[in-house]
């Protein structure tokens, strides 16, 4: 086959696959161990947050596998942050899904507007992640989330901003 077409094979079937992991590979492997966190785990945030973190390292361990070209690191120093605030200015939506990888403990700020989004809003909540303002609906989930901020940090916990 010539190398132009296994170029083209190759570029259409890896976002084809990451895109199955991302919706199929949750449904089928992780949504039922969200549920069960949700029903069993004596501390559901930091269970959804591994579960989140666990997702997000198959997504880019699949890249790594279908994309060799495409190079994602991130510095052992990086890797080794605990109790910390991380500020980063990301230049693409995978930015800070490379953050939640990295860390099995970690809260991040998310755009007000995704609360109110049916299902991922929940999961997101569930997740302890906060909203951008604390004004409007969203207001009282950020006040609530930043008075637990602390112990989040004592434990370890790295925040995204």
């Amino acid at each position: 086959m010539d190398r132009r077409v296994t170029s083209v094979c190759r570029d259409a079937v890896a976002p084809l696959l990451l895109w199955l992991y991302f919706t199929l590979g949750f449904l089928l492997f992780f949504l039922p161990r969200h549920l069960w966190a949700l029903r069993f785990s004596p501390n559901r945030e930091f269970a959804f947050q591994r579960l989140n973190s666990r997702f997000y390292q198959g997504l880019f361990t699949m890249l790594r596998i279908l994309a060799p070209r495409v190079r994602v690191q991130a510095s052992e120093g990086f890797r080794r942050l605990s109790g910390a605030v991380v500020v980063s200015n990301h230049v693409s939506y995978l930015d800070p899904l490379l953050f939640l990888a990295q860390f099995p403990r970690q809260k991040t700020i998310v755009k007000s507007l995704f609360f109110r989004t049916p299902i991922f809003g929940w999961f997101i909540t569930q997740s302890g992640y906060m909203p951008a303002s604390a004004s409007g609906p969203a207001g009282e989930l950020m006040i609530r989330s930043m008075a637990t901020v602390a112990d989040f940090f004592a434990a370890g916990g790295v925040f995204f901003v």
